[in-house]
């Protein structure tokens, strides 16, 4: 029910009841089930806010828990804290910060030894074959790749002994080798042939797209002739060969290396490009199906 403030101001309104406020004493209307809850009745959160601030102190506010100032421990400087247990004033100060963290200790359970990275107990830095001989002296190894000999720590390989820098990683020598799962196209495309071809072509056409004549920018190696339909050429030679084969001898297969089969792009006009053959494609064999019906 809405009441006009004439109306309110003669007092006739059965709803509301006149109230002032705790801090700056303005008169307000509010309703009486609002005057009956409220204890101190205020006319903003700002009235509200100042007039808390002054009265909530010390043992009159709802949070005070008379607690006593504490003592560090360590530097002798008083702190209050609700905390029972609490004696340092800061995590800082506190040892239990210094001692080493749970993750640490659990990489330090599973380290395995320094030199050949066996697996050894908690606490032991090297293994029963690395450790120093009885008469003192560290047991004189030959490396299997430099030849070199020398008493620092060796990688082992099996029986052959290696140094950390002439230990090779990759292959099978890597503990995370799964067998070569790259497939025959992207070990040709990744040859290091490639990057040189790339830097001689960009110089041919002095880096600009052969297409829009872009100068510089984001230039691309392209195909004129399809990398695919070379590799199914090859492949179509080489039938009987392996995958081990065919790596080896894609380094001789001149398709592949041709310069005359390359050229500098742009990236949206070698993108446009891209679409077009597949366009193409797509019409061809399309056209190719109709005249298998017709037949």
């Amino acid at each position: 029910m809405l009441y006009s403030a004439r109306y309110m101001a003669a007092g006739k309104s059965k709803l509301h009841v006149w109230l002032l406020c705790v801090n700056c004493g303005l008169a307000m209307s509010r309703k009486k089930s609002y005057a009956a809850k409220i204890k101190n009745p205020s006319c903003s959160y700002k009235c509200m806010g100042e007039f808390n601030s002054k009265t909530l102190v010390g043992a009159s506010n709802p949070n005070f828990r008379n607690f006593p100032a504490k003592v560090c421990f360590k530097c002798g400087e008083k702190f209050f804290s609700r905390a029972p247990g609490k004696k340092f004033c800061s995590h800082r100060t506190s040892p239990e910060k210094a001692k080493p963290r749970e993750n640490e200790l659990k990489l330090k359970a599973v380290r395995g030894c320094t030199i050949c990275l066996a697996p050894v107990a908690k606490g032991i830095k090297r293994c029963e074959k690395c450790k120093v001989k009885p008469s003192g002296k560290l047991e004189i190894k030959t490396c299997g790749k430099c030849g070199g000999k020398s008493s620092q720590p060796f990688r082992i390989d099996g029986p052959i002994y290696f140094h950390r820098r002439c230990r090779e990683w990759s292959g099978e020598r890597n503990t995370n080798y799964k067998g070569g799962r790259k497939d025959l196209k992207n070990l040709i495309r990744d040859n290091p042939r490639t990057k040189e071809i790339r830097v001689k072509v960009f110089l041919k056409d002095g880096f600009s797209c052969r297409m829009c004549g872009q100068v510089g920018g984001s230039l691309q190696l392209d195909h004129i002739k399809k990398f695919s339909e070379i590799f199914e050429e090859f492949i179509r030679m080489n039938s009987t060969k392996t995958k081990e084969e065919l790596h080896a001898i894609s380094n001789e297969h001149y398709a592949f290396w041709d310069l005359n089969n390359f050229q500098t792009l742009c990236k949206p006009c070698n993108f446009k490009k891209e679409l077009d053959y597949r366009s193409f494609k797509r019409l061809e064999s399309r056209l190719r199906s109709e005249q298998d019906l017709a037949l």
